[in-house]
């Protein structure tokens, strides 16, 4: 820029003829003093408006502060019972009753087996694969104590409990309760079944049963094959049935231990695992809402 307003002075003072030797050189120096002088124009935007560069930054500001990134570690798990064994894939911790039925074609013929432990009677008993193998494996473990179970019914479908319940309601003149509804049989699930000994064989059932060496032996043992006695004593209230010291329910080794534990029904222990999955859900909802902050 200083260049170019020298280069014209000069020409000028030639074109005019500034007299005098060394002329053309003062008019060059006058020039580059006024240049000198003027202050430097800010350039234009495209916009119209002024364009300023972006300032440097002091040397003193702070340094940047890292934001921590949100916490991926999930709140422990408390409750006794793992969340793997609760995620029930296999659908063994289903609470049936008349307040919660089965869909009649549950749980599929394909998911049935034939029972082979020793049974009170000749017909066909089936059952779901891994409440088949308990089963089996829990009358081994009699026999090596010396005490002989028998099976008295297993699987029941939808149909066969839709005509006990008539029968019962037709027998009493009212429904009781103590015979559930279609939809509502323990025994429709394929994990349930009714043990006995063979001096119970051909007799009616009843709470006696749980004096017997087979039904103590039974008590004592079968949640170490994940079974539970399905309606206990002193529990009828909660499970609308009475007390049934032959009726097994399998729901796997570590829930069926727990429950005798604790005392807790099907009912009682279905309301508390689903109240410890409530719970847990909400404070870890709660704990991300403020890691986010």
């Amino acid at each position: 820029m200083r260049t170019f307003c020298a280069t014209v002075a000069f020409l000028l003072a030639l074109c005019l003829g500034c007299a005098g030797p060394g002329a053309p050189e003062a008019a060059v120096n006058r020039a580059m003093a006024q240049e000198a002088a003027t202050p430097e124009i800010a350039p234009v935007s495209e916009s119209g408006g002024l364009a300023f560069s972006t300032p440097r930054p002091s040397q003193t500001e702070p340094p940047l502060v890292e934001v921590p990134e949100e916490s991926e570690e999930a709140l422990p798990w408390t409750y006794p019972i793992s969340r793997e064994i609760l995620d029930d894939e296999q659908d063994v911790l289903r609470l049936v009753n008349a307040n919660n039925l089965l869909d009649k074609d549950y749980p599929g013929e394909d998911m049935l087996v034939e029972v082979t432990v020793r049974k009170a009677n000749s017909n066909e008993m089936l059952a779901r694969a891994v409440a088949s193998e308990a089963l089996q494996a829990m009358f081994d473990a009699a026999d090596e104590d010396g005490l002989k179970l028998y099976l008295y019914s297993a699987y029941r479908n939808y149909r066969s409990q839709e005509v006990i319940h008539y029968n019962r309601v037709e027998a009493m003149g009212y429904d009781d309760g103590l015979v559930q509804v279609a939809g509502g049989s323990e025994h429709q699930t394929g994990l349930a079944f009714d043990v006995i000994s063979y001096a119970w064989i051909g007799s009616r059932f009843n709470e006696d049963f749980a004096d017997t060496p087979e039904g103590q032996w039974m008590a004592e043992n079968c949640t170490r094959f994940g079974f539970i006695i399905r309606y206990p004593e002193g529990k009828q209230d909660i499970t609308g049935i009475e007390y049934e010291p032959w009726h097994l329910r399998y729901v796997g080794v570590e829930v069926a231990t727990y429950m005798t534990e604790k005392g807790l029904t099907l009912e009682e222990f279905t309301v508390e695992w689903r109240n410890a999955v409530f719970d847990y859900e909400m404070q870890s909802q709660q704990s991300m809402s403020i890691d986010s902050f």
